[in-house]
């Protein structure tokens, strides 16, 4: 089961998490956090799960929480929204991501170039940010090479990711609330 929550700033939330003490983080920053956690508490309730501590918030090595490691996770957030996605692992499901942006969001070419690949296809510029950021986080747990890894090794194909020789996933994209989120799912490691 694959459980995805949305929180945006207009909800006037009752959550308050303690924020890592860190007099550089801006207002924005301390937004984020509280969103995404917010969001994957609700994540967390959905799927069964009782959250009483921050612990119960915490992600081990960008891939699970660290009081579960069965249950995978991922968290994103951008300006005036968070979001979050909780899986059980299985044979079938070995690692999940989310990324959101806002719908109207324009990747300038220059930017493009740094991440696209010749091989990749997607719907538009936007689909295919979400689609490597998304991609990215549920699969970077898996990368063990030297090499560090880059959006560049992730091949987008529409609904489809893959890591060549490493692994491969499907996505999803979905509008809701003036934001694109993607959701990638990983399904087949080749290791």
């Amino acid at each position: 089961m694959i459980i995805w929550k949305f929180i945006d700033d207009k909800g006037g939330h009752d959550f308050n998490l303690p924020y890592p003490d860190d007099p550089s983080q801006t207002a924005i920053r301390k937004s984020h956090f509280q969103n995404s956690r917010l969001a994957l508490s609700e994540c967390l309730k959905a799927h069964g799960r009782q959250v009483e501590a921050i612990e119960d918030l915490m992600i081990r090595d960008h891939h699970c929480l660290k009081k579960d490691n069965q249950l995978l996770a991922s968290l994103a957030h951008t300006r005036g929204a968070a979001c979050a996605i909780v899986a059980t692992q299985s044979d079938k499901l070995h690692g999940v991501g989310i990324d959101c942006e806002q719908q109207d969001r324009v990747i300038r070419h220059e930017i493009l170039d740094k991440f696209s690949g010749e091989l990749d296809d997607a719907e538009t510029n936007l689909h295919l940010w979400c689609a490597k950021e998304a991609a990215f986080k549920a699969s970077s747990f898996f990368w063990k090479k030297e090499k560090t890894f880059i959006l560049k090794d992730i091949i987008i194909k529409k609904d489809t990711f893959e890591i060549p020789g490493l692994l491969a996933g499907e996505l999803e994209h979905e509008n809701f609330s003036g934001y694109l989120v993607t959701k990638a799912m990983v399904t087949q490691l080749f290791l």
